[in-house]
């Protein structure tokens, strides 16, 4: 997921905490998604995490992309992509 579509996503997220009331710790994720952006730098033209120096997605990105896609929607144990297409359960 790119930085862009995982900013998305946090927005939706976003959107169903502050109706249920709970929206302080996807306001604190979304502060961290900020800090690690794709940075193009060096002779190569890379793609690094401007925040930790690391190739883009960095560990922290990987992580948070790794936990929002497996969490359930509704109470249903199926996994979905941006586009709302089903996918398998990530490992």
């Amino acid at each position: 997921m790119t930085h862009d579509e995982l900013l998305i996503e946090i927005n939706r997220r976003l959107n169903v905490a502050l109706y249920n009331g709970d929206a302080q710790s996807i306001h604190a994720l979304r502060a961290v998604v900020e800090l690690h952006y794709e940075h193009i730098g060096g002779a190569e033209k890379t793609v690094y995490c401007y925040n930790c120096q690391q190739k883009y997605p960095c560990l922290t990105i990987q992580a948070i992309d790794k936990k929002l896609k497996k969490m359930s929607y509704g109470y249903y144990d199926n996994y979905f992509n941006l586009n709302r297409e089903p996918i398998e359960e990530p490992k």
